[in-house]
C-alpha cells in the first residue's frame, strides 16, 4: 500500500481518544493512504459491519482500517480478521456502497481486503501475526508529558511500525483540565486551590485523573492501573473524596472544605493503601 509520511498540520494534538485519531485519518485518507473513504463509524459515516474506516484505492481494492489511540495489540488484529470475514460474506452490500460513492462504472476488485492497523505503538507480540499493514502515527518534534492538560496545533504523520515502536511509552493522556475547572467554578477559591494541589500529588504518584465534561457527580475520578481508586464529588462549598481501598468493599470518604487540609486527605489515602 502507498503511505505518505509527510507531516500534516492538525489543530488539536495530541489526540485525546480514538475518535480524534479516526477523524484525522478520514479527513486525510486520500493524502495519507491514497484512499477514498466508503464508510466510517464517525457520526454521519454510515458504518458497515462496525469497521472503523472502510476505503477503496484507485484500482478498486478494498481497505479495512482499524484505529487505536494507543497500542496495536493482538485484539486489534483479531478485530480486523473478523471484519474481513463479515465483509467477504456480505460482498453485495460493499458493492452497493462503493457504487454510491464512486459510480457504477468502477468495478470493485473482489480480492481479500487489505488490512491496516494504525496506532501510537505496536506491541511486540503481534509483530509475527497475519498479514496486516501496521502503521504508527507520530507527532512532529513533540515530547509530550504523560498527562497533557491542553491540546495545541502541531504536525502528525504516519510511518511503518518498526521494532523500536514496541518500546514506546503509552500515548499521552489528554485530561481536558477545563472540564474540572468548569465544575469547580462555583466553589470557594481556597477549596479549588486545595483540589489542584491534591490532583498534582496524585499525578506525581502516577494515579491517572479523568474529568467529566458535564455537570455530574463525581466530576473527577482517578485510576491506579486499570481500576478507579478515588472519586471527587461536588458539595455546596466542599469536595467529597471517596477512596476505594485495596480490600474488597472497603471505602472511606472525607469532605474537603475551607477548613480541611490537603494533608488530611493524603493521610486518608495512605490509610486506604494508596501511595501518594
Amino acid at each position: 500500500m502507498r503511505v505518505n509520511s509527510e507531516p500534516l498540520n492538525w489543530d488539536h494534538l495530541p489526540f485525546a481518544n480514538e475518535r480524534e485519531l479516526q477523524r484525522f485519518i478520514v479527513k486525510n485518507a486520500g493524502t495519507l493512504l491514497g484512499l477514498d473513504v466508503v464508510s466510517s463509524t464517525l457520526p454521519g459515516g454510515r458504518p458497515l459491519h462496525e469497521v472503523d474506516i472502510l476505503g477503496i484505492d484507485e484500482a478498486g481494492r478494498l481497505y479495512i482500517v482499524e484505529c487505536k489511540h494507543d497500542a496495536i495489540d493482538a485484539g486489534a488484529i483479531k478485530q480486523l480478521l473478523e471484519y474481513q470475514d463479515k465483509l467477504l460474506t456480505n460482498w453485495t452490500s460493499i458493492e452497493e456502497r462503493v457504487a454510491e460513492q464512486r459510480g457504477r462504472a468502477l468495478r470493485l476488485t473482489r480480492a481479500p481486503p487489505v488490512l491496516v492497523a494504525i496506532g501510537y505503538r505496536c506491541e511486540e507480540r503481534v509483530s509475527g501475526g497475519p498479514a496486516v499493514e501496521r502503521l504508527v502515527f507520530k507527532y512532529v518534534g513533540e515530547a509530550f508529558q504523560p498527562f497533557v492538560d491542553t491540546q495545541s496545533p502541531g504536525g502528525v504523520y504516519l510511518a511503518a511500525a518498526g521494532d523500536d515502536d514496541a518500546g514506546w511509552e503509552p500515548h499521552p493522556e489528554v485530561l481536558k483540565r477545563r472540564y474540572a475547572e468548569n465544575n469547580l467554578s462555583g466553589l470557594p477559591v481556597e477549596v479549588r486551590e486545595k483540589f489542584w494541589a491534591l490532583d498534582h500529588l496524585l499525578r506525581e504518584a502516577e494515579i491517572r485523573p479523568k474529568y467529566s465534561g458535564k455537570k455530574a457527580n463525581p466530576f473527577a475520578s482517578y485510576r491506579l492501573g486499570l481500576n478507579v481508586c478515588i472519586t471527587a464529588s461536588l458539595g455546596s462549598n466542599s469536595i467529597t473524596w471517596c477512596v476505594v481501598g485495596r480490600k474488597a468493599g472497603s471505602k472511606s470518604t472525607i469532605d474537603m472544605g475551607i477548613e480541611a487540609t490537603v494533608d488530611e486527605i493524603v493521610e486518608t489515602l495512605r490509610r486506604a493503601g494508596i501511595g501518594v
